[in-house]
C-alpha cells in the first residue's frame, strides 16, 4: 500500500491533476484494498458506501447487523434499548411433497394434513402469504362430472378433524381451494397467487409456549372417491411475518 501511495503522488506532480484523474487513482487504491482483503477477512466499506457497474458477491457470506443499540427509539432515564433489525421475515417454502412425501387420503370423506413449517416461538404476526403451487391426484376418483377436493394451509392439522371439509384454523392462513374436474380422470391443478388471502382478520398467532406451525391440508368429499387417494404438490409458498416477541 505505501508503494502505491508513493506512485499516486508522483503522478499527481508529474499530470495535471484533474478531478478525474484523481478518482481514477481513488479507484485504483480502494479497489486493490478490497482485493488484498477480501478473500480471507472481513471487508468494512464506509458509510454511505455507493456502488456503480456491476458488483459481485458470489461466494460471500453478507450478515447485517443483529441490533441496533438506540437507532431510531430513545430511551428515557434509567431505561437501555435495543431495537432489532430486520423486523419483517420472508419464509419461502419450496415444497416437493411427492412420492414416500406426497399426501394421502384414506378415502373419500377424509382430511389429511401434513405439517411444512415451525414459525420461531413467540407471538407470530401474519402479514400475509402468497402460493404458487401445482398438485396432482392419482386415478382412483368416481365417474362423475362433480369430483372434487379441497386444499388450503393453516395452522392446524386437518387429519385431527377428518371431516371431508376445510374449516376454521384449518384453512386461516391460505383459505379452503376447491380443485375440480370434468371426467374421472386424474385431477391436475395450479394453484396461483389467488390463494394468496388470510381467511381470517386475526392473524396474530400464540407461539409462546408451542411454537405456531403450518400444515398443508387435503379434503376429499364422499360423493368423490370412495379409494384412498394420493396428492402430490410442488412449488413454493412465500410467508411474511413479524415475531412479536416471546415470553
Amino acid at each position: 500500500m505505501k508503494k502505491l501511495l508513493i506512485v499516486f503522488l508522483i503522478l499527481l506532480v508529474a499530470a495535471p491533476a484533474t478531478a478525474g484523474r484523481v478518482q481514477e487513482f481513488i479507484d485504483i487504491l480502494y479497489t486493490t484494498r478490497i482485493e488484498a482483503t477480501g478473500s480471507d477477512s472481513d471487508i468494512d466499506f464506509p458509510d454511505p458506501c455507493v456502488f456503480t457497474g456491476t458488483v459481485d458477491f458470489s461466494g460471500a457470506t453478507m450478515t447485517p447487523p443483529a441490533a441496533m443499540t438506540n437507532a431510531d427509539g430513545t430511551a428515557a432515564t434509567g431505561v437501555a434499548v435495543t431495537e432489532s433489525a430486520p423486523v419483517v421475515r420472508a419464509a419461502t417454502l419450496t415444497l416437493t411433497l411427492t412420492g414416500d412425501n406426497d399426501i394421502d387420503v384414506a378415502d373419500g370423506g377424509k382430511t389429511t394434513g401434513v405439517k411444512i413449517f415451525d414459525f420461531p416461538e413467540g407471538r407470530i404476526l401474519i402479514l400475509g402469504a402468497t402460493a404458487d403451487l401445482s398438485i396432482t391426484a392419482n386415478d382412483v376418483w368416481n365417474d362423475d362430472t362433480d369430483d372434487i377436493y379441497y386444499v388450503s394451509v393453516g395452522t392446524a392439522d386437518g387429519t385431527q378433524a377428518a371431516d371431508a371439509d376445510l374449516t376454521s384454523t384449518e384453512q386461516d392462513i391460505i383459505a379452503k381451494t376447491t380443485i375440480d374436474t370434468d371426467s374421472g380422470d386424474t385431477l391436475t391443478s395450479a394453484i396461483t397467487g389467488g390463494m394468496g388471502t388470510l381467511a381470517y382478520a386475526n392473524n396474530v398467532f400464540d407461539g409462546t409456549t408451542t411454537a405456531t406451525a403450518l400444515y398443508f391440508n387435503v379434503a376429499v368429499p364422499d360423493a368423490s372417491n370412495t379409494d384412498a387417494s394420493t396428492h402430490a404438490v410442488t412449488g413454493t409458498l412465500t410467508v411474511t411475518y413479524v415475531n412479536l416477541g416471546d415470553y
